[in-house]
């Protein structure tokens, strides 16, 4: 198996959501707001689908750790992720949009105690 067939493989790996099924949605959050999603894996990256009915493409374009990565969006938008506990984070440093995958804002920030990476606080 070559490095470029290993890397699609990890970070499905990395990103799995466990036993949950394709079509369910999960619980999720943007901007604070929370909103059910699910993902969907493409070559090479994912989709985040909204129970609204948007969705956006995210592309890798630099895998920086196990655990971090940069995505870029279908409209050139640069997403710094972060994954913990299977979870996954998006934050958009131009403008300030966050996107948790697999819990809510408030998950982000009591249970898994990842502070200003959940978004922006209220001022």
């Amino acid at each position: 198996m070559t490095i470029k067939m290993l890397s699609p493989l990890l970070l499905m790996l990395v990103f799995s959501q466990g036993s949950v099924s394709a079509n369910e949605f999960i619980t999720c959050a943007y901007n604070r707001k929370s909103i059910p999603c699910r993902r969907e894996f493409l070559q090479p990256g994912f989709r985040i689908v909204w129970q609204d009915g948007v969705s956006d493409n995210y592309k890798l374009r630099e895998s920086t750790t196990t655990t971090t990565s940069t995505w870029v969006d279908a409209r050139g938008g640069i997403w710094n992720s972060l994954t913990y506990a299977g979870n996954l984070i998006l934050v958009n440093s131009k403008n300030g949009n966050t996107i948790v995958v697999g819990g809510s804002y408030e998950d982000c920030i009591s249970k898994w105690n990842l502070g200003n990476i959940c978004g922006q606080s209220k001022n």
